[in-house]
């Protein structure tokens, strides 16, 4: 029989157990909580004694979710402890209910004491709002345009849609601040040729990749991340290789100079939705395996979205307020960065500009912090509030498909900063395509594609169709009889490519014959044309006044520059492209 000591010192432990859980907003297993009770007090407890102090960890738990402040954390917890939970019974709809209870009781004994709050609410978007910066007293305040005529101005609030605003708290902001002073200076000083040049010598002396018109990508790339609300799409960068390739470095150099940079090695979905929908953060992900982390965090949406402006994903954060009144909508449209030594999944691949590591071959001297990007990421700032109310140079798609829609906003800041690069830029985008139509054509639609052509060849073209099982016996051709690919597949990937059915003799199944253009565009798509040169190449010419200096001229110095962070801060001036090749 249990003895009134022991039951306190299980309670005690109980409780122990279940603060430290809340305190870390991660509840363990309850199985595990009863395994860290000393064996001999376990030998102890009775069925009883173990249903009350299971009881008496749920009504604890239950209330921190409800004194947890932030709706997605609470609802994360309340799933949490609704799984670890299962192992002894479902007490989902329990638990909903004594949640709700506990907030509605929460908030009518907070309701005198929210009258007496300040008015000032935190922000960080809004219209004419540059950035946050550090003030001279170092702290957070405003940098706000709010009209193309008007001087900028650092304040510590503003007003916004009738409301008092304040920057939010440094401690909320995971990225360093731009010093006002210094933008204010860079603004009037600063050219955007000379930036876009130091920055491609910046991203030339932290890092080895595949060719030079990479560092015109990233330099690019840089400077779009403070445009951000003028695209329609942004790609995302994939950084891929063996470990110690550089990527972290890599990318890292990047997010430490780009809008609002946030280095995460977590895809979990609450830290992803705040960056996006509170600061339009750029986010740099560094993670081993990337794509096993987002299924297991479900956050497939935000990875895929993100390369996208309007795309929104839902979250039931309030489900006791009812039907429509129980979900909040996220916009996720923001700069991505990506370090994996896996490669990510197909579909986030169309969405990525993938760039592999190469072995750099040289020791780099220059470490990687945030602190020494600083007055990089202060130029751009300045660049952002000269060109806030400017549209980007109109431009067509520099090639077909999605890919043609996330460079576009590359060659568009390549023509606003630098226009002799538009060709070496051009090159680079032909190369991805090149890559992804080959890639295309060692898919199985394409091998399918190719059996239905060479159905025809075989005579087996009757009145104007070819039947899918004809289409089927040469895909399999050469196959094992465990590997071969039945009929009904081959007509969904028949139909996908937009051939059109019919059925004829009997219900026998038959794709007819497409015309001549749709073949050609079918044979483009997949990478199976004889031709693929891409119909943009013959609007660019190669610049031919490059300067000698240039990271990009073969004979420039890529070696490791010491003074690339002197040359941000303006200590050293150079610029790294001629008067005549702009």
């Amino acid at each position: 029989m249990m003895t009134t000591k022991d039951k306190e010192a299980l309670e005690a432990r109980m409780k122990q157990y279940t603060e430290e859980a809340l305190q870390e907003k991660e509840l363990i297993d309850i199985r595990q909580v009863f395994d860290l009770i000393d064996q001999e007090l376990r030998k102890q407890i009775g069925e009883k004694t173990m249903t009350e102090a299971l009881r008496s960890y749920v009504e604890d738990a239950i209330d921190g979710i409800a004194l947890t402040d932030d709706p997605i954390d609470r609802e994360t917890l309340k799933r949490n402890l609704i799984k670890r939970l299962k192992p002894v019974g479902n007490y989902r709809s329990a638990i909903d209910d004594k949640v709700k209870k506990k907030i509605t009781m929460l908030r009518a004994d907070d309701e005198p004491a929210a009258q007496d709050d300040s008015n000032l609410e935190p922000a960080a978007v809004f219209p004419g709002l540059v950035d946050i910066v550090e003030n001279d007293n170092g702290l957070p305040a405003f940098l706000i345009a709010e009209t193309s005529e008007t001087e900028l101005q650092v304040c510590g609030t503003t007003t916004v849609d009738g409301k008092i605003v304040c920057p939010p708290s440094r401690e909320s902001m995971p990225f360093m601040l731009p010093r006002a002073s210094e933008v204010l200076n860079w603004y009037a000083l600063d050219n955007d040729r000379q930036l876009f040049a130091d920055l491609v010598e910046y991203h030339t002396a932290i890092s080895v990749l595949p060719s030079d018109n990479y560092y015109i990508l990233l330099a690019a790339y840089d400077m779009l991340t403070y445009q951000q609300e003028k695209l329609d799409y942004l790609p995302e960068i994939d950084y891929e290789g063996v470990p110690e390739r550089g990527k972290s470095r890599t990318g890292k150099g990047s997010a430490y100079v780009c809008y609002r940079g946030v280095h995460e090695t977590t895809v979990r979905d609450t830290h992803l939705v705040r960056y996006a929908a509170e600061f339009r953060a750029t986010l740099f992900i560094d993670t081993m395996d990337l794509w096993r982390k987002v299924e297991k965090e479900h956050s497939e949406d935000i990875i895929l979205g993100r390369f996208e402006r309007g795309q929104r994903v839902r979250r039931v954060l309030w489900p006791e307020r009812g039907l429509y009144r129980d979900s909040q909508y996220y916009d996720i449209f923001g700069p991505t960065l990506i370090a994996t030594n896996r490669s990510v999944n197909h579909i986030l691949e169309t969405r990525a500009l993938t760039i592999n590591l190469p072995e750099a071959g040289r020791t780099f001297n220059n470490d990687v912090r945030p602190e020494t990007s600083l007055p990089f990421k202060e130029r751009l700032v300045a660049f952002r509030a000269r060109h806030l109310r400017d549209d980007l140079p109109r431009i067509d798609k520099p090639c077909d498909g999605r890919l043609g829609d996330i460079t576009k906003p590359i060659m568009q800041m390549i023509r606003m900063v630098c226009p002799c690069l538009e060709y070496a830029m051009q090159k680079l985008i032909e190369d991805y395509q090149q890559q992804r139509l080959s890639e295309k054509a060692d898919t199985f639609p394409a091998r399918v594609f190719l059996a239905f052509l060479e159905c025809k060849e075989q005579d087996k073209f009757i009145k104007g169709a070819i039947a899918v099982a004809d289409v089927a016996a040469v895909v399999n051709v050469g196959l094992p009889e465990a590997k071969q690919i039945d009929p009904r597949s081959v007509g969904r990937i028949l139909g996908q490519l937009g051939l059109q059915s019919a059925r004829r003799h009997g219900g026998v199944r038959f794709y007819l014959w497409p015309d001549d253009e749709q073949i050609r565009n079918l044979k483009k798509s997949m990478g199976l044309a004889d031709d693929q040169k891409n119909d943009h190449e013959s609007t660019l010419t190669h610049p031919k006044n490059m300067s000698p200096t240039s990271p990009m001229s073969p004979d420039g110095d890529n070696g490791d520059n010491g003074d690339v962070f002197l040359r941000g801060a303006g200590t050293v001036q150079r610029d790294l492209f001629s008067e005549g090749a702009i």
